[in-house]
């Protein structure tokens, strides 16, 4: 999930400084597919199979690479994003 959310930030950072968007659009989606095989792979993991430390572990894990993955975008888009979360 690292590794993921690492590139992707990468990504993101990378496209904000361009003034080619349109040319990464072969990348983005290639991101957007890799984000929903991920939340995919999330949703299939059974929490009740999962101890305490387990459980608390993937959460953090979780927590910890959406706000760093928020943490470049606008205050908009985090609001945005956040509400969409809930």
């Amino acid at each position: 999930m690292k590794k993921f959310f690492d590139e992707y930030c990468a990504f993101m950072k990378k496209y904000k400084e361009s003034n080619n968007a349109s040319s990464m659009l072969a990348d983005y989606t290639k991101y957007m597919a890799q984000y929903a095989d991920m939340m995919a792979k999330l949703d299939a993991v059974d929490e009740n199979e999962l101890s305490s430390e387990e459980a608390l572990l993937l959460c953090r894990s979780f927590q910890q690479n959406i706000f760093k993955t928020i943490r470049g975008c606008s205050v908009i888009e985090k609001q945005k994003y956040l509400t969409e979360m809930l």
